[in-house]
């Protein structure tokens, strides 16, 4: 989210941040505001500076949340250093007032935080090789649900009977997913970034083919040059 400064005070670029919006929500159309967050270093409220952005956010949502996350520290419980504050008051005056919350994710998003979790440090080709297994364990594991889902929902239409319960489940996932709709335009976006990246591979390939040719040539060139005695009648170098 883009600021401005007014008169030694931050305040939002509204300009920008339709602009944000309109991009999200052309993606996410059920998407909506619900609030902004801040960060510091302590686990202490937000000051009165945090009004100025508060009241502004009040254009995109009447009641809007602020998430504050703490930087530094640990908490006892293992726990993530959180706060959701709501807008209130006390004593007369405007407060933020801590809410309660939970943290609910899906296996999409357990996939990714075990993998940044278990990331090994190393770096170079060990550390791609790591990264493309763990991304190929993802992707079956997801398919292989995907795949059980359809299944069940087959044999529920076949007659098979289906808890009410699974199918709102199965149907609340599937209303989470980007909606990509087949047309020409999609299909020629898809196929043109195929061929792009089949065609570095096959540059790729023939580089590094060159390269060996070279390199083979280079080595029958010292060995067989008519100037120079064969390498195996001088002996090896030391």
């Amino acid at each position: 989210m883009a600021l401005r400064d007014d008169d030694d005070d931050a305040a939002i670029d509204h300009d920008d941040l339709r602009d944000v919006i309109e991009l999200h929500k052309a993606v996410y159309a059920s998407h909506e505001v619900l609030g902004w967050y801040t960060f510091s270093s302590t686990d202490a409220p937000p000051g009165d500076d945090a009004w100025a952005i508060q009241d502004e956010i009040t254009a995109y949502n009447e009641s809007p949340l602020l998430l504050h996350l703490q930087t530094q520290g640990a908490d006892p419980a293992g726990r993530l250093l959180l706060h959701v504050y709501t807008a209130g008051t006390r004593d007369k005056k405007p407060t933020f007032i801590s809410a309660p919350y939970t943290i609910v994710t899906d296996d999409a998003e357990r996939l990714s935080v075990d993998f940044l979790a278990n990331e090994p440090g190393r770096g170079g080709a060990n550390a791609l090789a790591a990264h493309l297994r763990s991304l190929a364990k993802s992707v079956s594991l997801m398919s292989e649900r995907a795949d059980a889902l359809v299944a069940y929902l087959e044999r529920a239409a076949g007659g098979g009977g289906a808890d009410a319960d699974t199918v709102r489940a199965i149907r609340s996932v599937c209303a989470a997913l980007p909606v990509v709709r087949q047309s020409p335009l999609f299909d020629a976006a898809f196929l043109k970034e195929l061929n792009d990246a089949l065609l570095v591979n096959e540059l790729a390939t023939i580089t590094q083919t060159c390269l060996s040719v070279q390199q083979l040539a280079d080595k029958c060139r010292l060995a067989f040059d008519e100037g120079h005695e064969p390498r195996s009648k001088r002996g090896k170098f030391l």
